[in-house]
């Protein structure tokens, strides 16, 4: 697994190893080069957005090594842009997925190549089916206070996890850890020219946010790399706006929850069976009333 993006990383890992495999992680094209020149994987899952050597060149760099033309490597994309199907079947990746990746998806789809049954069309397929725009829902900005559903949507993140709020705790404070200023990163980095570095940056809170189940700031990142990517720049500062806001309204709500956890008023977060839409309204008229 080479993915440069922590939350992402323990994600996918934690959903593979769950259901019996072996994984070896890493974090930069470099490291996973280096890992498949020193013993073959029966599968590669990379990211294509990666620091330094990106995903094509790590796909290319792969095939070259003694025993690296066989292996089954998949792609995964919080944004995937109009032109990657041809980058990727150029670079020699066989499959394509986006994420944040639903569980039964990514295991479906490594049992398929990992079987050998796989043929050319899914990855194709999955890029008919990605939309590259389209409008973000967002709560109002009259708001005054966050209301916690809106800016994050614990269920399906749980059940990725399998249910285990332990873990998707602590994810959520490595999140607030890694992200508490992104934005502002974001913003300095394109004031200095340096669009690389901003849509890194975005890229990579797109993952994250998405396998937190932050859905809203999950899209407007990934809508701010795609304008970004484009040169777009009448869009930039709108852009920007949304980004800073839907951040900080995110981090509010993972702060909620994490007060919560501490004090011990926080009911238990059922993936399965429970109404997690009452449980984060709990939070909100708890927060709001300084309990």
């Amino acid at each position: 697994l080479i993915q440069d993006d922590a939350t992402s990383r323990e994600v996918i890992r934690e959903i593979l190893v769950r259901a019996g495999a072996e994984v070896s992680v890493a974090a930069t094209g470099e490291e996973g080069i280096a890992f498949a020149e020193r013993k073959p994987f029966d599968l590669i899952l990379q990211d294509l957005h990666l620091p330094g050597i990106d995903g094509f060149e790590t796909s290319r760099a792969i095939r070259r090594l003694r025993g690296g033309a066989h292996v089954p490597i998949i792609a995964l994309s919080a944004s995937p842009m109009r032109n990657s199907l041809e980058r990727c079947l150029a670079a020699g990746i066989n499959d394509f997925l986006v994420a944040p990746v639903e569980a039964e998806t990514l295991l479906n789809t490594a049992r398929l190549w990992i079987g050998g049954e796989a043929t050319a069309p899914p990855m194709s397929q999955r890029f008919n089916a990605v939309t590259y725009t389209g409008q973000i829902q967002k709560p109002s900005p009259a708001l005054s206070t966050p209301i916690l559903g809106a800016e994050l949507q614990a269920e399906r993140a749980l059940k990725r996890l399998g249910g285990d709020q332990a873990l998707y705790l602590k994810l959520l404070s490595r999140f607030a850890r890694s992200h508490e200023h992104t934005a502002r990163e974001v913003r300095r980095s394109i004031e200095q020219g340096d669009m690389e570095s901003a849509i890194l940056a975005v890229h990579t809170l797109a993952s994250a946010a998405g396998n937190i189940g932050a859905t809203w700031l999950h899209e407007v990142a990934r809508l701010a790399e795609i304008t970004f990517r484009d040169a777009n720049r009448a869009h930039f500062a709108a852009q920007m706006t949304d980004l800073e806001l839907a951040e900080s309204r995110t981090n509010r709500a993972i702060e909620g929850i994490l007060a919560a956890q501490v004090t011990g008023d926080c009911p238990t977060l059922e993936p399965q069976g429970g109404n997690i839409d009452e449980v984060l309204n709990h939070l909100r008229v708890a927060i709001e009333e300084h309990d």
